[in-house]
Protein backbone atom coordinates (compact mmCIF):
# COMPACT_ATOMS: atom_id res chain seq x y z
CA UNK A 1 0.00 0.00 0.00
CA UNK A 2 2.35 2.61 0.71
CA UNK A 3 4.42 2.20 -1.91
CA UNK A 4 1.95 2.97 -4.17
CA UNK A 5 1.09 5.71 -2.25
CA UNK A 6 4.49 6.95 -2.93
CA UNK A 7 4.51 6.18 -6.70
CA UNK A 8 1.47 8.59 -6.97
CA UNK A 9 3.98 11.38 -6.16
CA UNK A 10 5.64 11.13 -9.66
CA UNK A 11 2.47 12.72 -10.61
CA UNK A 12 3.51 15.48 -9.34
CA UNK A 13 6.82 15.92 -11.27
CA UNK A 14 5.29 17.86 -14.63
CA UNK A 15 6.69 20.89 -15.82
CA UNK A 16 4.34 23.94 -15.72
CA UNK A 17 4.25 26.48 -18.35
CA UNK A 18 4.73 30.43 -17.37
CA UNK A 19 2.70 33.47 -17.51
CA UNK A 20 4.56 35.19 -19.71
CA UNK A 21 6.25 32.81 -22.34
CA UNK A 22 7.81 35.60 -24.39
CA UNK A 23 9.70 36.83 -21.89
CA UNK A 24 13.33 35.50 -20.88
CA UNK A 25 15.77 36.27 -18.12
CA UNK A 26 18.92 37.87 -20.16
CA UNK A 27 22.21 37.95 -19.72
CA UNK A 28 26.07 38.42 -21.32
CA UNK A 29 25.24 40.95 -23.61
CA UNK A 30 27.31 42.22 -26.51
CA UNK A 31 27.03 44.34 -29.62
CA UNK A 32 28.31 45.02 -33.10
CA UNK A 33 26.93 47.10 -35.46
CA UNK A 34 23.39 46.42 -35.62
CA UNK A 35 23.32 42.81 -33.85
CA UNK A 36 23.05 42.25 -30.31
CA UNK A 37 23.85 38.76 -29.03
CA UNK A 38 23.02 37.39 -25.45
CA UNK A 39 22.23 34.35 -23.23
CA UNK A 40 19.55 33.11 -22.06
CA UNK A 41 17.96 29.81 -21.10
CA UNK A 42 20.92 28.38 -21.58
CA UNK A 43 21.68 29.02 -25.24
CA UNK A 44 22.83 32.45 -27.43
CA UNK A 45 20.40 34.46 -28.91
CA UNK A 46 20.92 36.73 -32.02
CA UNK A 47 18.42 40.19 -31.70
CA UNK A 48 18.69 43.72 -33.32
CA UNK A 49 20.88 46.31 -30.90
CA UNK A 50 17.28 48.48 -30.24
CA UNK A 51 16.35 44.67 -29.05
CA UNK A 52 13.16 43.16 -30.62
CA UNK A 53 12.60 39.46 -31.32
CA UNK A 54 15.92 37.66 -30.80
CA UNK A 55 16.40 34.09 -32.90
CA UNK A 56 18.30 31.10 -31.04
CA UNK A 57 21.73 30.70 -32.68
CA UNK A 58 22.85 27.44 -30.59
CA UNK A 59 20.65 24.66 -29.10
CA UNK A 60 23.01 22.24 -27.09
CA UNK A 61 21.76 20.90 -24.00
CA UNK A 62 25.51 22.40 -22.82
CA UNK A 63 25.37 26.08 -21.42
CA UNK A 64 26.98 28.80 -23.46
CA UNK A 65 27.86 32.04 -22.06
CA UNK A 66 30.26 35.23 -22.35
CA UNK A 67 29.76 36.05 -26.04
CA UNK A 68 32.08 38.15 -27.32
CA UNK A 69 32.13 39.42 -31.23
CA UNK A 70 35.10 39.25 -33.44
CA UNK A 71 36.57 42.84 -34.04
CA UNK A 72 35.33 42.25 -37.94
CA UNK A 73 31.97 41.31 -36.77
CA UNK A 74 32.04 37.89 -38.73
CA UNK A 75 32.69 35.24 -35.43
CA UNK A 76 31.04 34.84 -31.71
CA UNK A 77 33.60 33.31 -29.55
CA UNK A 78 32.04 31.60 -26.19
CA UNK A 79 32.13 29.02 -23.44
CA UNK A 80 30.32 26.27 -23.67
CA UNK A 81 29.79 23.16 -21.81
CA UNK A 82 29.57 20.70 -24.67
CA UNK A 83 32.36 18.07 -23.95
CA UNK A 84 33.70 19.49 -20.98
CA UNK A 85 32.89 21.61 -17.85
CA UNK A 86 33.84 24.99 -19.86
CA UNK A 87 35.64 25.66 -22.70
CA UNK A 88 36.17 28.34 -25.45
CA UNK A 89 34.02 27.92 -28.86
CA UNK A 90 33.91 30.39 -32.03
CA UNK A 91 31.09 30.28 -34.16
CA UNK A 92 30.21 32.32 -37.30
CA UNK A 93 28.00 35.29 -35.98
CA UNK A 94 25.52 34.27 -38.69
CA UNK A 95 25.14 31.19 -37.55
CA UNK A 96 26.81 27.90 -37.93
CA UNK A 97 28.93 25.02 -36.21
CA UNK A 98 31.00 25.76 -33.54
CA UNK A 99 34.71 25.23 -33.20
CA UNK A 100 36.44 24.30 -30.14
CA UNK A 101 39.24 26.53 -28.96
CA UNK A 102 40.41 25.61 -25.65
CA UNK A 103 40.61 21.96 -24.02
CA UNK A 104 41.62 22.84 -20.42
CA UNK A 105 38.19 20.91 -19.38
CA UNK A 106 36.50 23.79 -16.78
CA UNK A 107 38.97 26.38 -15.95
CA UNK A 108 38.80 28.82 -18.53
CA UNK A 109 37.07 32.04 -19.14
CA UNK A 110 35.99 34.08 -22.35
CA UNK A 111 37.37 37.43 -22.34
CA UNK A 112 37.00 39.22 -26.22
CA UNK A 113 39.29 39.33 -28.91
CA UNK A 114 42.56 40.82 -29.76
CA UNK A 115 42.53 43.96 -32.53
CA UNK A 116 44.14 41.16 -34.59
CA UNK A 117 41.46 38.69 -34.48
CA UNK A 118 42.56 36.44 -32.02
CA UNK A 119 40.29 34.88 -29.43
CA UNK A 120 41.64 36.07 -25.81
CA UNK A 121 40.39 34.04 -22.70
CA UNK A 122 41.37 33.58 -19.11
CA UNK A 123 42.48 30.32 -17.53
CA UNK A 124 42.56 29.77 -13.62
CA UNK A 125 43.90 26.01 -15.21
CA UNK A 126 47.63 27.03 -15.79
CA UNK A 127 47.65 29.87 -12.83
CA UNK A 128 47.74 26.81 -10.95
CA UNK A 129 45.11 27.91 -8.64
CA UNK A 130 46.90 31.46 -7.51
CA UNK A 131 44.79 33.28 -10.22
CA UNK A 132 44.25 33.58 -14.05
CA UNK A 133 46.34 33.97 -16.45
CA UNK A 134 45.40 36.01 -19.71
CA UNK A 135 45.87 33.78 -23.30
CA UNK A 136 44.82 34.30 -26.88
CA UNK A 137 44.47 31.64 -29.08
CA UNK A 138 43.93 32.10 -33.49
CA UNK A 139 39.76 31.57 -34.15
CA UNK A 140 41.20 29.05 -36.24
CA UNK A 141 42.38 27.05 -33.35
CA UNK A 142 45.79 25.91 -32.42
CA UNK A 143 48.38 27.01 -29.65
CA UNK A 144 47.43 29.39 -27.12
CA UNK A 145 49.76 31.83 -26.16
CA UNK A 146 49.94 33.57 -22.45
CA UNK A 147 50.11 37.22 -21.48
CA UNK A 148 52.97 37.67 -19.24
CA UNK A 149 50.57 39.04 -16.63
CA UNK A 150 50.38 37.12 -13.42
CA UNK A 151 46.72 37.20 -12.24
CA UNK A 152 44.46 38.69 -14.93
CA UNK A 153 41.07 38.59 -15.53
CA UNK A 154 38.94 40.79 -17.65
CA UNK A 155 41.08 42.74 -20.07
CA UNK A 156 40.45 45.72 -23.21
CA UNK A 157 42.11 47.11 -25.28
CA UNK A 158 42.82 50.72 -25.53
CA UNK A 159 42.32 53.02 -28.42
CA UNK A 160 46.29 52.41 -30.04
CA UNK A 161 45.00 48.53 -29.96
CA UNK A 162 48.13 47.63 -28.22
CA UNK A 163 47.53 49.06 -24.60
CA UNK A 164 45.70 46.59 -22.42
CA UNK A 165 43.94 47.74 -19.75
CA UNK A 166 43.20 44.72 -17.18
CA UNK A 167 42.53 44.29 -13.59
CA UNK A 168 44.44 41.87 -11.35
CA UNK A 169 43.06 40.18 -8.00
CA UNK A 170 39.53 40.85 -7.33
CA UNK A 171 36.66 38.33 -6.37
CA UNK A 172 35.09 39.15 -9.49
CA UNK A 173 36.95 36.32 -11.62
CA UNK A 174 35.91 34.09 -8.72
CA UNK A 175 32.77 34.78 -9.29
CA UNK A 176 32.09 36.01 -5.85
CA UNK A 177 28.84 38.32 -5.26
CA UNK A 178 30.16 40.19 -2.36
CA UNK A 179 28.47 43.66 -2.45
CA UNK A 180 30.61 46.42 -1.36
CA UNK A 181 33.56 44.49 -0.51
CA UNK A 182 36.73 46.88 0.78
CA UNK A 183 39.44 44.47 1.45
CA UNK A 184 42.59 43.48 -0.22
CA UNK A 185 41.01 41.24 -2.54
CA UNK A 186 39.62 44.02 -4.45
CA UNK A 187 39.89 44.23 -8.30
CA UNK A 188 42.00 46.94 -9.35
CA UNK A 189 42.20 48.64 -12.49
CA UNK A 190 46.29 48.29 -14.70
CA UNK A 191 47.87 49.36 -18.22
CA UNK A 192 50.18 47.44 -19.82
CA UNK A 193 51.93 48.10 -23.32
CA UNK A 194 51.38 44.59 -25.27
CA UNK A 195 54.93 43.22 -26.38
CA UNK A 196 56.89 45.50 -24.23
CA UNK A 197 59.04 44.33 -21.57
CA UNK A 198 58.18 46.44 -19.11
CA UNK A 199 55.93 45.87 -15.95
CA UNK A 200 52.24 47.04 -15.70
CA UNK A 201 51.58 49.68 -14.26
CA UNK A 202 48.54 50.11 -11.43
CA UNK A 203 46.54 52.85 -12.60
CA UNK A 204 43.65 54.38 -9.78
CA UNK A 205 45.62 53.04 -6.60
CA UNK A 206 43.83 55.74 -3.84
CA UNK A 207 40.34 54.29 -5.66
CA UNK A 208 39.09 52.77 -2.80
CA UNK A 209 36.58 51.05 -4.41
CA UNK A 210 36.37 47.06 -6.44
CA UNK A 211 36.83 48.20 -10.41
CA UNK A 212 35.07 45.61 -12.53
CA UNK A 213 34.46 45.14 -16.14
CA UNK A 214 37.13 47.48 -17.81
CA UNK A 215 35.72 48.49 -21.70
CA UNK A 216 37.84 50.99 -23.67
CA UNK A 217 35.86 53.76 -25.79
CA UNK A 218 36.26 57.36 -27.36
CA UNK A 219 39.98 57.35 -25.50
CA UNK A 220 38.90 56.21 -21.81
CA UNK A 221 38.33 53.46 -19.90
CA UNK A 222 34.61 52.62 -18.80
CA UNK A 223 34.10 50.23 -15.91
CA UNK A 224 31.80 48.99 -13.23
CA UNK A 225 32.12 49.43 -9.49
CA UNK A 226 29.96 50.01 -6.51
CA UNK A 227 32.23 53.25 -4.81
CA UNK A 228 29.00 55.76 -4.64
CA UNK A 229 27.53 52.56 -2.47
CA UNK A 230 25.86 50.48 -5.42
CA UNK A 231 26.76 49.95 -8.78
CA UNK A 232 27.22 52.26 -11.25
CA UNK A 233 29.54 53.05 -14.52
CA UNK A 234 31.84 55.22 -14.19
CA UNK A 235 35.05 56.10 -16.71
CA UNK A 236 38.67 57.56 -16.42
CA UNK A 237 41.11 58.91 -19.06
CA UNK A 238 43.68 56.50 -20.32
CA UNK A 239 46.79 58.13 -18.31
CA UNK A 240 44.64 57.07 -14.85
CA UNK A 241 43.69 61.20 -14.72
CA UNK A 242 39.70 62.46 -14.75
CA UNK A 243 38.08 59.49 -12.98
CA UNK A 244 34.51 60.45 -12.67
CA UNK A 245 31.05 58.54 -12.16
CA UNK A 246 28.93 58.53 -15.04
CA UNK A 247 25.68 57.04 -14.55
CA UNK A 248 23.18 56.98 -11.63
CA UNK A 249 23.28 53.99 -9.62
CA UNK A 250 21.60 50.92 -10.38
CA UNK A 251 18.92 48.89 -8.66
CA UNK A 252 20.76 45.35 -8.78
CA UNK A 253 24.85 44.64 -9.34
CA UNK A 254 25.89 44.69 -13.05
CA UNK A 255 26.89 41.13 -13.52
CA UNK A 256 28.24 41.97 -17.21
CA UNK A 257 28.63 44.92 -19.27
CA UNK A 258 30.15 45.21 -22.94
CA UNK A 259 30.82 48.78 -25.26
CA UNK A 260 29.86 49.20 -28.56
CA UNK A 261 30.04 52.45 -30.42
CA UNK A 262 29.89 54.13 -27.73
CA UNK A 263 26.78 52.51 -25.91
CA UNK A 264 27.49 50.05 -22.69
CA UNK A 265 25.07 47.25 -23.24
CA UNK A 266 24.56 46.11 -19.22
CA UNK A 267 22.72 43.14 -17.69
CA UNK A 268 21.27 44.34 -14.24
CA UNK A 269 18.28 42.29 -12.69
CA UNK A 270 16.67 40.24 -15.23
CA UNK A 271 16.82 42.72 -18.07
CA UNK A 272 19.33 44.08 -20.56
CA UNK A 273 20.26 47.76 -20.89
CA UNK A 274 21.86 49.97 -23.07
CA UNK A 275 23.53 53.29 -21.15
CA UNK A 276 24.63 56.68 -23.03
CA UNK A 277 27.67 58.16 -21.58
CA UNK A 278 27.27 60.91 -24.29
CA UNK A 279 23.42 61.43 -22.64
CA UNK A 280 23.57 59.48 -19.19
CA UNK A 281 20.36 58.01 -20.79
CA UNK A 282 19.64 53.98 -19.81
CA UNK A 283 16.79 51.78 -21.46
CA UNK A 284 15.90 48.62 -20.84
CA UNK A 285 15.44 46.80 -24.14
CA UNK A 286 12.04 45.29 -24.76
CA UNK A 287 13.45 41.53 -25.99
CA UNK A 288 10.96 38.29 -26.80
CA UNK A 289 12.10 34.98 -28.02
CA UNK A 290 11.17 33.08 -30.97
CA UNK A 291 11.21 29.60 -29.35
CA UNK A 292 8.78 26.76 -28.63
CA UNK A 293 9.97 26.76 -25.28
CA UNK A 294 10.60 22.95 -25.17
CA UNK A 295 11.69 22.87 -21.67
CA UNK A 296 8.32 24.46 -20.01
CA UNK A 297 6.48 21.54 -22.17
CA UNK A 298 4.16 18.89 -19.71
CA UNK A 299 6.26 15.85 -19.80
CA UNK A 300 6.62 12.78 -17.93
CA UNK A 301 10.21 12.72 -15.99
CA UNK A 302 12.29 9.89 -16.09
CA UNK A 303 12.42 8.97 -12.21
CA UNK A 304 10.44 11.48 -11.03
CA UNK A 305 10.57 9.57 -7.87
CA UNK A 306 13.91 11.70 -7.11
CA UNK A 307 12.01 14.92 -7.07
CA UNK A 308 10.01 13.84 -3.90
CA UNK A 309 10.53 16.74 -1.35
CA UNK A 310 8.20 14.88 1.41
CA UNK A 311 4.81 12.58 2.23
CA UNK A 312 3.01 11.77 4.76
CA UNK A 313 0.33 9.70 4.65
CA UNK A 314 -3.52 9.95 6.33
CA UNK A 315 -4.68 8.35 9.35
CA UNK A 316 -6.83 6.56 7.74
CA UNK A 317 -4.10 5.25 5.25
CA UNK A 318 -6.25 5.55 2.32
CA UNK A 319 -4.24 8.66 0.94
CA UNK A 320 -0.50 10.30 1.12
CA UNK A 321 0.02 14.17 0.62
CA UNK A 322 3.27 14.45 -1.33
CA UNK A 323 5.39 17.70 -2.21
CA UNK A 324 7.46 17.71 -4.78
CA UNK A 325 9.18 20.60 -6.97
CA UNK A 326 7.59 22.91 -4.93
CA UNK A 327 3.76 21.76 -5.79
CA UNK A 328 1.47 20.02 -3.06
CA UNK A 329 -1.36 17.48 -3.76
CA UNK A 330 -3.16 14.54 -1.99
CA UNK A 331 -2.57 11.19 -4.06
CA UNK A 332 -4.24 8.01 -3.65
CA UNK A 333 -3.74 4.20 -5.42
CA UNK A 334 -6.73 3.07 -7.73
CA UNK A 335 -9.41 5.22 -9.02
CA UNK A 336 -9.64 8.01 -6.02
CA UNK A 337 -8.80 11.77 -8.02
CA UNK A 338 -5.72 13.46 -7.18
CA UNK A 339 -6.45 16.59 -5.69
CA UNK A 340 -3.70 19.75 -6.69
CA UNK A 341 -3.28 22.03 -3.46
CA UNK A 342 -3.74 25.77 -4.40
CA UNK A 343 -0.05 26.90 -4.56
CA UNK A 344 0.71 30.53 -5.83
CA UNK A 345 3.22 30.08 -8.47
CA UNK A 346 5.72 32.68 -6.68
CA UNK A 347 5.88 30.34 -3.82
CA UNK A 348 6.86 26.82 -2.98
CA UNK A 349 5.28 24.44 -1.13
CA UNK A 350 7.23 22.07 1.53
CA UNK A 351 6.49 19.21 3.97
CA UNK A 352 8.43 16.69 5.97
CA UNK A 353 8.62 13.31 5.45
CA UNK A 354 6.30 11.09 7.75
CA UNK A 355 4.64 7.75 8.14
Amino acid sequence: MKSKLMAAACLLALCAAPLAAEEGFYQHPVASGDVLVFASEGDLWRTARSGGSAVRLTNHAGEESEPAISPDGTMIAFTASYDSDRDVYVMPLAGGAPRRLTFEGGYVRTIGWTPDGRVLFASSLTGGGQGEVLHSVAATGGESIPLPLWRAADATFGEDGRTLFFTRRGLASRRDNAVLYRGGAMDQLWRWQSGSQEEAVLLLADFGAPIRMPMAGDGRIFFISDKSGKDAVWSVAEDGSDVRQVSGELPFPVLQANIDRGEIFLQNGADLHVFSPATGAITRLAIDLVTDREQTRVRAIDNPLRYLEGARISPSGEMVAVTARGRAALAAPGQLRRIELSVPLAARAAGGAGG
